[in-house]
């Protein structure tokens, strides 16, 4: 009989929330949902996730809300834009270097990117 240990092994990461009110459209919308044409209103929610390496708050969540909290402010509170959730998201992860991040409007329907790394070749 093989005797087998198990190692753990624990990925740390910290997350903020935040909010911003934004009024966007979706030019390309038809059909039943083809009011998105127009500009409307919505509370986005943001939420962020950074990778951490140790467990001594490596990262101020705090710091990083206001980071974040400023560049939305600067692009897209009280402003109108084409952008979806889903570009929000990744707009915000690759300013801030983050492994997740959800953006929601209204709290009721939203996106999540997810940030994978990869070794790209050189064929």
């Amino acid at each position: 009989m093989e005797i087998m240990n198990v190692v753990k092994e624990f990925q740390t990461s910290v997350w903020c929330t935040l909010s911003f009110v934004g009024f966007h459209l979706w030019k390309d919308a038809t059909g039943t949902v083809a009011f998105l044409k127009e500009p409307h209103r919505h509370v986005f929610h943001v939420k962020a996730e950074a990778s951490v390496n140790h467990l001594d708050r490596e990262i101020e969540f705090i710091t990083l809300k206001d980071q974040i909290q400023t560049f939305v402010n600067e692009k897209f509170a009280g402003k109108q834009f084409e952008y979806s959730c889903e570009m929000i998201a990744k707009m915000i992860a690759q300013e801030f270097d983050l492994v997740e991040v959800t953006v929601s409007e209204d709290g009721e329907n939203g996106a999540t990117v997810r940030v994978f790394q990869r070794i790209a070749g050189t064929a």
